[in-house]
């Protein structure tokens, strides 16, 4: 057989590609996995301050535009100090309740809680500060 060194040269140069795009594609699978490790992390928490503000406050009191702010500083309260949380309270039927808070950056999360009775939704935005 001749030109063994080129074949096997070519087999090297091969399997090392082969192993720089294995590598490149772990950790590439590892960032997408702790990104979503956040994303799941503030859904809870989004999660937990809803069940929490549905548990301390009445149906009429959520829906009192008055007693919004009060609920405002009970969710700063409950947020972690890395994530920055909005309220909102909008018609069930809207997709317009994204639009009414400025300060959201491109990047948020958000869970609402629909409160059919009052044919509303009470909607949490949090976002990393």
């Amino acid at each position: 057989m001749r030109n063994k060194k080129g074949w096997l040269r070519i087999v090297e140069a091969f399997v090392a590609i082969l192993l720089i795009m294995i590598v490149g594609l772990v950790i590439v699978q590892r960032g997408k996995t702790q990104e979503q490790n956040v994303s799941e992390k503030i859904y809870e928490i989004e999660a937990d301050i809803l069940k929490e503000v549905f548990a301390k406050y009445t149906i009429d009191e959520i829906v009192d535009f008055e007693k919004l702010d009060d609920i405002g500083d009970y969710v700063d309260t409950r947020a972690p100090n890395t994530l920055q949380c909005e309220i909102q309270l909008c018609d069930i039927n809207s997709n317009d309740c994204d639009d009414a808070i400025n300060e959201i950056p491109e990047e948020y999360y958000t869970q609402s809680m629909p409160i059919i009775e009052k044919n509303q939704q009470f909607k949490i935005f949090c976002w990393i500060r």
